[in-house]
């Protein structure tokens, strides 16, 4: 589930599915993390789980399910 995600968030923001879990800043891939994010947890799936699959903290994923929408 986390890697098909992880395809159609990046391919919608023109990038590699493996940008996703890069360390990288970049604006695009920053956006597409943000979109897998809120769509992995739309789809019910723990923070720890998809925390794992991006190689962030846990706290990371939270900041972004804080930060109120997928277009922030």
């Amino acid at each position: 589930m986390l890697d098909k995600l992880a395809v159609e968030a990046a391919t919608g923001a023109g990038i590699a599915a493996n940008t996703l879990c890069s360390p990288g800043r970049r604006r695009d891939a920053a956006a597409a993390r943000r979109l897998f994010v809120h769509r992995a947890v739309e789809e019910g799936l723990r923070h720890a789980d998809i925390a794992s699959f991006l190689g962030r903290s846990r706290g990371f994923i939270s900041q972004l399910t804080r930060s109120g929408g997928s277009n922030n």
